[in-house]
């Protein structure tokens, strides 16, 4: 659009922790049910979340 980019990315910056540890603890990136994802693939999982599509 024609929005003013530099507007845009300040509520960006204001609304998001984009610091490695703020975004590994947002997304969960710690939880081991990303351990299995490691053997085989990551597909064809039941127990994986986007295998159950909302």
């Amino acid at each position: 659009g024609t929005g003013d980019a530099t507007k845009a990315e300040r509520y960006v910056r204001s609304e998001f922790d984009f610091r490695p540890a703020a975004i590994i603890e947002r997304l969960g990136l710690k939880r081991p049910i990303y351990r299995q994802t490691t053997n085989y693939g990551h597909f064809g999982k039941p127990d994986l979340p986007w295998e159950h599509p909302s």
